[in-house]
């Protein structure tokens, strides 16, 4: 099978964007989730 460096390119790319695009989106509720958990181990103690 012939690999296509274009293609590869392309494919790492759209790979890179959608990695950086989901990362955030699914940091955010983990970081609510977080600081939610920090803030109410802060008032407990």
């Amino acid at each position: 099978m012939k690999i296509n460096a274009k293609n590869v390119i392309i494919t790492t790319l759209i790979t890179f964007f959608a990695s950086s695009i989901m990362t955030p989106l699914l940091g955010i509720p983990v970081g609510l989730l977080f600081s939610g958990w920090l803030i109410e181990n802060k008032l407990n103690n």
